[in-house]
C-alpha cells in the first residue's frame, strides 16, 4: 500500500498585524482522510509561541536560535465527519505569515507520521546566494510520502525569493515569500513520494531569485517528517481439516 497525497490549500500575509489565521480546507477533505498543517510566522517580539490547536497533533515547533526571528510549526489529524477551516492562533502579534495544509489518503490512521528528521536551525548571511542542508530521514514502510518544510528570515533583497525543489523532491504551492523587503520570513514546503523503506538523504535547500541581500545573519529552521501507509494485511491463511495452515 502507499499513502496518496491529493493537494492543498496555502495563503500568505504581509499584513495588517494578527495574531490568529485561518485556512479553508484543501479540496475533497473528507472523515478519515489526514489533515497536514504547516505554519511560519515572523517573531520579532521574541516570545510569540503558537496556542494549543485543539483535535490536531503538533508534530514540531521550531523558533530560529540565531539570527533574526521566526517561527514554524506543524500538526496533523485525521479528519472528523466535517472538516472545514481551521484557524491557529499565537500570543503575540505578527504582520507576516505563511500557511499550507494537505490532504493525504491510504496512511496508517493509528499511526500517521511516526519518523521525523532532525531539526534544522541554524542561520546564513543572505550578502551572497545562501543554501543549507535539511537532515533526512529513514522511512519505516514502503510506500510513504515525505513532507520537507523550510523557512529562512530575509531581508532587503530587491529580487524575490523563490525556492527550486531539491534533487528528487516536488514544489507544493507554498513557496515563496511573506512581504518583500521587511525583516519576514520566506520559505517553501516540497514533497517526496518513496517506494522502498529505507534511509533518505539530506535535502540541500538553495533559494532563487535574489540580489541586493544583507550580510546579517538570518534564522533558518527545516525539518522533514514522513507519512507511512496503512500495514499491509498478512495473506489469507487457508485451514484444511488436518489444522494445518498453508499461506
Amino acid at each position: 500500500m502507499s499513502v496518496t497525497l491529493h493537494g492543498g490549500v496555502t495563503a500568505v500575509s504581509g499584513g495588517p498585524s494578527t495574531n490568529t489565521l485561518t485556512l479553508s480546507a484543501p479540496s475533497g477533505l473528507a472523515e478519515g482522510d489526514l489533515d497536514v498543517l504547516v505554519v511560519c510566522i515572523e517573531d520579532s517580539a521574541s516570545s510569540s509561541d503558537f496556542n494549543t490547536l485543539s483535535g490536531w497533533t503538533q508534530l514540531y515547533n521550531l523558533r530560529t536560535s540565531t539570527g533574526t526571528p521566526h517561527r514554524q510549526a506543524a500538526w496533523w489529524r485525521n479528519a472528523p465527519a466535517s472538516p472545514g477551516s481551521v484557524e491557529v492562533t499565537w500570543t503575540e502579534t505578527a504582520r507576516r505569515w505563511l500557511a499550507g495544509r494537505w490532504r493525504l489518503s491510504g496512511h496508517d490512521a493509528s499511526d500517521p507520521i511516526p519518523t521525523l528528521g532532525t531539526a534544522l536551525n541554524t542561520s546564513r548571511a543572505t550578502d551572497t546566494a545562501p543554501s543549507w542542508d535539511v537532515p533526512g530521514l529513514t522511512t519505516p514502510r514502503d510506500g510513504c510520502v515525505l513532507f520537507l518544510a523550510t523557512f529562512i528570515s530575509f531581508a532587503q533583497f530587491t529580487g524575490s525569493p523563490r525556492f527550486p525543489a531539491p534533487s528528487s523532491w516536488s514544489l507544493t504551492d507554498l513557496n515563496g515569500n511573506s512581504n518583500f523587503n521587511t525583516e519576514q520570513p520566506a520559505g517553501a514546503v516540497f514533497t517526496r513520494a518513496v517506494a522502498s523503506a529505507g534511509a533518505v538523504s539530506d535535502a540541500t535547500v538553495t533559494p532563487g531569485s535574489l540580489s541586493g541581500g544583507s550580510s546579517t545573519q538570518r534564522g533558518v529552521t527545516g525539518r522533514m517528517f514522513a507519512v507511512q501507509p496503512e500495514e499491509a494485511a498478512p495473506p489469507a491463511a487457508i485451514r484444511r481439516s488436518t489444522g494445518l495452515v498453508f499461506w
